[in-house]
């Protein structure tokens, strides 16, 4: 029989730890000020924001296969009002580390990259 209960708390400490692992990214980059919002701003994390003191929005998900990136971004804050935009990071188990984000916000950081 299989115990829910201890699958969904490992579940948890899956999306806690990689959590962590992009704040650590984040901190190596130069954002020292970078934290999941369960230590930092609740009403974030309500928003589906896990991640906060970064210049984006990020939802990070750890997963056994690929989950709804469109009803993810959606539930997030939506430009233009928070003008930043909303990134999705999804580490799936034995299919590595993925970074999900709308067209938009993507063209919009390759012309920041072409234009600097």
């Amino acid at each position: 029989m299989i115990n829910r209960k201890a699958m969904g708390k490992n579940n948890r400490a899956k999306g806690h730890k990689l959590e962590r692992d992009v704040v650590n990214d984040f901190k190596a980059m130069g954002c020292k000020d970078a934290m999941t919002s369960r230590a930092g701003d609740r009403s974030k994390d309500n928003q589906k924001i896990d991640i906060l003191n970064v210049p984006i929005n990020i939802q990070c998900k750890s997963t056994i296969k690929c989950v709804n990136y469109v009803n993810l971004i959606a539930e997030m804050p939506q430009p233009p009002e928070n003008r930043v935009m909303n990134v999705v990071f999804n580490r799936i188990k034995n299919k590595g580390e993925y970074v999900i984000l709308q067209k938009d916000a993507f063209m919009s950081l390759m012309r920041m990259f072409i234009n600097r």
